[in-house]
């Protein structure tokens, strides 16, 4: 699971600068690049700051963070990614539309 690289993915979708969505989650903008660089990892309040700056739900960040190939077992990797992926792309399309999530 990869939240870092979750909130970047997010983040660029939405069209924010890095130093931008930092001032929207009231974070220092080097803590949210450690955050989206994996060198960090946010508490339970600064993932809901960062969630709400980006105008989505928890569980949405959550799936944009899982890698079937890391976060799952071989015998449940392929219905990982069957399930998972269009979920993924759906997400996206709506987030592409800037739809509140």
């Amino acid at each position: 699971m990869n939240i870092g690289k979750a909130i970047r993915t997010i983040r660029e979708i939405r069209g924010y600068r890095q130093c931008d969505l930092a001032k929207m989650a009231r974070l220092k903008p080097d803590s949210l690049c450690a955050i989206e660089n994996g060198r960090s990892y946010p508490n339970r309040k600064t993932l809901e700051n960062v969630c709400k700056a980006l105008c989505v739900r928890k569980v949405v960040l959550i799936l944009f963070a899982l890698e079937p190939e890391v976060d799952f077992s071989p015998e449940y990797r392929y219905v990982a990614q069957v399930f998972i992926e269009p979920v993924i792309r759906l997400i996206r399309e709506r987030l592409d539309a800037t739809i509140p999530m």
